[in-house]
């Protein structure tokens, strides 16, 4: 008979991906661990051409927040072909026309953050314990864009196969950074797993029959008899079409845009603090939906603005103009647009 795990004890990979699946792409971290990503495809009939899309939500349970959240129109498209992609992450993408992105499965853990900022790994001095399997808080939206620049060069400098490299092209290559707005919705929605009316029209990705909100999500519903006062380990609800945990709830997460009011159908162009998405453990059910959205202040009175319950996940990028073929295919394409009617 197996011995029981104590109570206060944890095994490592229940701090960076206790939920796998065969759909993982992984990339290594320091500490023999790594960050595991999911692709994110999005239809493309070339370089040029994006998916718009109707992102935020119709109400978000609050029509008097209306210039916050109502839908409005977006455009997304990604920068990677198959091409660009290492040929053992191939049989992870969908058939069709698309392009990619990659975006984090998890919310980054206390774990990966320890390993990347300070080059500490779990030994008997500083042991492993439940705390690094929570995601990473109080932390400011410029610490989240140093971990992604550190994290992008540490890879560079220890395993450079790791990341994308654009076809005939030996200079540029993919990077970590925060997610746009748009790219953290498409994936928090479904992203490619789900249909055109679900991402334009639903406010919560599709569910299985008599599952409820709380099967995906860490938040605060009305009446509960049980209120979670900090966040739970990355992984502990139930994932998304597209196989990303915690989108919903458990700690709200930041993006790289700024932002700004949602009025009459598009963005408002005064650019305030950042955008923050998801909802957390202390939201209740309407804050959790995909659109919703809120203001984040980079600074207060106090200096950056941090908080318990928000962290961030990361997506895999890279440039829209690489060398390669990519310079001829674009021109190609932008003749071939001015020749339309």
């Amino acid at each position: 008979m197996a011995a029981l795990k104590a109570k206060d004890e944890i095994q490592l990979v229940e701090a960076w991906n206790p939920v796998p699946d065969k759909a993982d792409i992984v990339l290594p971290l320091p500490c023999g661990i790594g960050m595991v990503m999911r692709v994110a495809a999005v239809p493309a009939q070339g370089f040029l051409w994006d998916m718009e899309s109707r992102f935020g939500c119709d109400h978000c349970d609050d029509p008097d927040r209306g210039y916050y959240d109502a839908r409005r129109d977006m455009a997304l498209a990604a920068p990677f072909t198959a091409e660009d992609l290492p040929e053992s992450w191939r049989s992870r993408l969908p058939k069709g026309q698309h392009h990619f992105y990659l975006i984090g499965k998890y919310e980054v853990s206390r774990l990966q953050w320890r390993a990347v900022m300070r080059n500490s790994c779990p030994n008997q001095d500083e042991p492993l314990t439940p705390n690094d399997a929570l995601p990473v808080t109080e932390l400011s939206w410029y610490e989240a864009v140093e971990f992604s620049a550190q994290y992008t060069a540490w890879l560079l400098a220890k395993d450079p196969r790791s990341l994308p490299h654009f076809k005939g092209d030996a200079r540029n290559v993919g990077f970590l950074r925060l997610p746009t707005e748009a790219e953290w919705e498409y994936a928090a929605r479904g992203g490619h797993m789900v249909s055109r009316q679900s991402l334009n029209q639903e406010d919560f990705f599709p569910r299985a029959n008599g599952d409820n909100y709380a099967d995906y999500a860490v938040f605060r519903p009305e009446n509960a008899a049980r209120i979670e006062e900090k966040p739970l380990r990355i992984g502990s609800r139930r994932p998304n079409p597209l196989g990303l945990h915690d989108t919903a709830g458990n700690v709200a997460e930041m993006t790289l845009d700024l932002f700004r009011f949602s009025l009459g159908g598009r963005l408002h162009g005064a650019a305030g603090g950042f955008v923050r998405k998801g909802g957390s453990f202390l939201s209740g059910q309407a804050e959790i939906m995909p659109g919703r959205r809120e203001e984040v202040a980079f600074f207060q009175a106090d200096g950056p603005v941090r908080a318990k319950d928000l962290g961030f996940r990361l997506v895999l990028s890279g440039i829209n103009t690489p060398g390669g073929r990519r310079p001829e295919l674009l021109r190609k394409e932008w003749r071939k647009a001015g020749e339309q009617p």
